[in-house]
This record gives C-alpha cells, sequence and structure tokens, in this order.
C-alpha cells in the first residue's frame, strides 16, 4: 500500500500503467520529505490538487501553464498546511474546497488571476461560531447560485454561497425544521447533490428523525429527503426571501398588528 504514490496511465491508453522512457507512457509520481503523508483525495478541474494528513499539494507542469504532464515534467508545489479530513474534496465555481483536519472548518484552492500560482483561503474565517461542532460532509450544487453545503451531523445544516472569480463568499445556516408536531428535528447523517432538468442542483439528505409512534412512543427514523427549490420571482408580492417574514394587503389600514 503505498500511500503518498499517484500513478497515471498512458496517453490514449487508460489501463496502461507502465512507465517507460517515453513521453507519453504511464506516470508514477511520489510525494517526498516533508510532503510524505498519506493522501486522501485528488480534486480539481484544470489543475489537480491533492489533499494529505499533512498539508495540501498541486500536482503541475514544469515549465509551460497548462502543458500536460509526462514522466519528465512534472511538480509538485506546496500549497498550504491545514492538512484534511478523510472527507472527499468539492470542486465548485472555479475552486476546490476541503474540510480541515480535525473538521473544524473549510479552505478554498483556487489559483491567482494569472492562472500560476496556487492560493488556500480558510473561508472559516467569515463565520468561525459556526463550527464548533466537527464538520462531517461537504456537497456542492453549483446551480442556481453556486453553494457548498455542509453538515457535522446535527440538526443545522450550512451554506456557502461563493463566486470564487468574483471573490465573493457568504455563509448561511439551516435546519431540518418540521412542520409536523408528531416528528422532531432531525439530524443530518450524510448530504449530497444531483443535477435537475429544469437548470439547477437537487440537495438531497439522510436525517434521522424521531417521530411519534402512537400515543407516547417516540421512534427514531431515517428519511431520504430532498430541499425544497424556491424559484426566483418577478412579482414584488412574491419576493420574500428570509428567516421570517410576514406579508401585508390590507390598503385600507394604516396599522399593523401581530409583529411580535
Amino acid at each position: 500500500y503505498y500511500f503518498n504514490h499517484i500513478w497515471g496511465s498512458k496517453q490514449g491508453d487508460i489501463e496502461n500503467f507502465a512507465v517507460t522512457e517515453m513521453s507519453n507512457s504511464g506516470l508514477l509520481w511520489a510525494t517526498t520529505g516533508e510532503m510524505a503523508h498519506r493522501i486522501l483525495w485528488m480534486a480539481g478541474d484544470i489543475t489537480l490538487f491533492i489533499g494529505t494528513v499533512g498539508g495540501e499539494l498541486m500536482l503541475a507542469s514544469m515549465n509551460i501553464k497548462g502543458a500536460p504532464l509526462s514522466p519528465n515534467n512534472f511538480n509538485f508545489v506546496s500549497v498550504s498546511s491545514y492538512g484534511c479530513a478523510d472527507i472527499d474534496a468539492r470542486v465548485l465555481s472555479g475552486a476546490t474546497y476541503f474540510v480541515k483536519r480535525g473538521g473544524n472548518g473549510i479552505v478554498e484552492l483556487s489559483l491567482d488571476p494569472q492562472g500560476v500560482v496556487p492560493v488556500a483561503i480558510d473561508r472559516t474565517l467569515l463565520a468561525p461560531h459556526l463550527f464548533s461542532t466537527a464538520l462531517t460532509g461537504i456537497a456542492a450544487a453549483p446551480l442556481p447560485t453556486p453553494t457548498l453545503w455542509a453538515i457535522n451531523g446535527t440538526n443545522r445544516f450550512y451554506g456557502l454561497t461563493s463566486l470564487a472569480n468574483e471573490k465573493i463568499a457568504a455563509w448561511h445556516q439551516h435546519d431540518t425544521a418540521s412542520l409536523d408536531a408528531g416528528v422532531l428535528d432531525g439530524n443530518i447523517e450524510s448530504i449530497w447533490t444531483l443535477p435537475n432538468p429544469g437548470g439547477w442542483t437537487e440537495t438531497w439528505a439522510i436525517i434521522k428523525r424521531r417521530v411519534k409512534d402512537g400515543a407516547a412512543a417516540w421512534r427514531y427514523w431515517r428519511y431520504i429527503e430532498r430541499m425544497d427549490y424556491i424559484a426566483q420571482t418577478t412579482a414584488d408580492e412574491d419576493k420574500l426571501y428570509s428567516d421570517c417574514g410576514k406579508t401585508w394587503t390590507n390598503a385600507g389600514s394604516t396599522t399593523i398588528t401581530g409583529m411580535q
């Protein structure tokens, strides 16, 4: 078991990993020295980022931006030393996101505007109070607005709306409250996303809820649930996007009650 090795197949022959002196042969790379930690994930689009127990790396060609990798043209670049939790990274809006070692936050990996130098940004600093409980999973929802979902096994989950190329990011939190008095808030055990034919991303979760069974007994059940999609609207009376709000349509009155 080579915990710090990466194998690449021959160009045009994806099952051939034999390494020769030819420039199009299979590839074998190994991290060494201070970078020789157990690899937990690899992710990226144009650039391949590598997450290890001890830090984060980038695998790139040595001389030409975007040039093909070969046995004689590759380089490991140390990006940051946060260290990763054993949770798969996600690619979203031109950046790669991973959970830090210990689960207490999320880091964004991307390239500088010139597309050369790797940059690591700790997105936890935007809302550190959300991460007192270790994260257990993340999922990426690219449409309609790029959002990274994060869960920690409780009844709350968190979203990072991010436009990495525009340097815009903000956290928001949600819960699993039920409208049914016989169903309590549930702990989210898993979260994932799927593309919808309508052009948006569905967010699904496995939630363990405590449900009233009969007159007094409560039992635990696991449900597969989908987050409801709220389509954007142009009607002024329907533009209510908030955690708490009311609408008022009685034009004949100048007094509003019930706002406690």
